[in-house]
């Protein structure tokens, strides 16, 4: 028993898994960390304020297994608990788990053996969407091995996804980078600098975590304004640190086309609210400066004259609604 005790204090790798009301999924996330073919773990629990019995849960899986920590805090979302997770991180690397997913059981010992082989920071590994049962591959990465972090931060963003559980990151990298508390997409907001950060990182097709989508009562499932705002808000501010960090050649078309979307087919207050951050100076000049030509043209139409623009857009049968937007994020993905 000393023994073990004593291997768990220097756990390999600390995993993280914020839990809020997921009571339904839990106990299959929760077996399938118990399952993994790594023993030498950490497992924090963030319990998140919980209000139906998923707490209790995680309580009963530390009591039969040692490598679970369990934390219960407040409900302060998924941000602060992830931030709770990476402060009393023990480990040399980190990984995350959302407790609505499940993983295969060599999640952690692939990652680290990719790591520790090639001295990387950062492992990004595949995964797969599962919905009511049915499984959706994902289109392999075009690459695999170790990979120019400017090639990941242009060409192959988003293909190697804004998430943090499809990746092991170096415990270092989050010496200055913390989730925003209080916000939605809080992937977007760090990642690019997480990758930014590293010195070497590795891409893998391994597919290796089982991520649930459109799960009723998700985050990403509602279509809140809040999340839409802060999506867009945090592309435009990645953008713009990607222009400042000097990749200019190839910069997310695909990211900027959702931007402009939602912007020019939403008539509500998210357009209002987006309109009012782009004519920030800084951020419509950065747009202006770097779009193509017809965006540019659409974009002028659009703040000259948002009536003529939309007659424009009808006419060409081109109108974009909500729907379609969100339909087109599931590729770019921040769930």
């Amino acid at each position: 028993m000393r023994t073990e005790e004593k291997q768990f204090q220097q756990p390999a790798i600390s995993v993280i898994v914020p839990i809020y009301n997921t009571i339904d999924y839990l106990e299959e996330c929760l077996n399938s960390l118990v399952l993994q073919t790594l023993q030498n773990l950490e497992f924090i629990l963030i319990d998140d304020g919980s209000t139906d019995g998923s707490g209790i849960v995680c309580d009963n899986y530390a009591q039969k297994d040692s490598r679970f920590r369990i934390i219960h805090k407040q409900n302060e979302g998924l941000a602060s608990a992830r931030n709770e997770g990476v402060r009393v991180a023990r480990a040399d690397y980190i990984m995350f788990v959302d407790s609505d997913d499940w993983v295969s059981p060599v999640f952690c010992e692939e990652p680290l053996n990719i790591a520790k082989k090639n001295n990387a920071d950062l492992v990004v590994f595949q995964f797969d969407r599962c919905e009511k049962g049915k499984v959706k591959n994902r289109k392999p990465f075009p690459n695999e091995g170790i990979i120019p972090k400017e090639d990941i931060l242009t060409v192959l963003w988003p293909n190697t996804t804004v998430t943090v559980w499809n990746k092991l990151f170096k415990r270092e990298l989050f010496n200055e980078i913390e989730f925003p508390d209080g916000h939605l997409c809080e992937d977007l907001a760090v990642t690019y600098r997480l990758v930014y950060a590293a010195n070497k990182i590795y891409v893998s097709n391994s597919c290796i975590y089982h991520h649930r989508i459109n799960r009723p009562g998700s985050i990403s499932f509602s279509d809140s304004i809040e999340f839409k705002k802060d999506r867009i808000l945090y592309d435009l501010t990645r953008l713009a640190q990607l222009k400042q960090w000097g990749y200019v050649s190839e910069i997310d078309l695909k990211a900027k086309s959702i931007v402009y979307l939602f912007i020019m087919g939403d008539q509500g207050e998210l357009s209002s609210n987006c309109i009012a951050e782009i004519r920030k100076g800084t951020l419509k000049q950065f747009l202006m400066e770097s779009i193509l030509w017809k965006y540019k043209m659409l974009f002028l139409i659009y703040f000259s004259s948002p009536s003529l623009f939309h007659l424009i857009a009808m006419v060409t049968g081109k109108r974009i609604n909500t729907c379609t937007v969100r339909e087109m994020m599931a590729d770019y993905h921040v769930d």
